[in-house]
């Protein structure tokens, strides 16, 4: 009730206002979703256990496509030489 980014119709609702009182809450995001990036984070761990665990399996192809997509999620871009060392393991 107390985030800048819900709907005016919903903060001005008398009863809501008097079922939920209006007290600020930290962590909601402009779609008023809780933990977004906490959320996001914990997914990545997970992606990254899982390209860990099929490369020890011999699921080296697998690995690869799914170290894609990590890298696509955070954005960022493994330089060859740490790739190569990856691919070794």
């Amino acid at each position: 009730m107390a985030c800048e980014h819900t709907p005016e119709h919903i903060r001005t609702d008398p009863a809501l206002l008097q079922e939920f009182p209006s007290r600020p809450l930290e962590g909601f995001d402009q779609s008023l979703c809780w933990n977004t990036i906490g959320r996001i984070f914990d997914f990545t761990q997970q992606l990254m256990k899982t390209e860990e665990n099929w490369r020890r399996c011999g699921m080296a192809d697998d690995a690869k496509w799914m170290r894609g997509v990590i890298e696509q999620l955070v954005r960022v871009k493994l330089d060859q030489k740490l790739r190569d060392a990856l691919d070794r393991a």
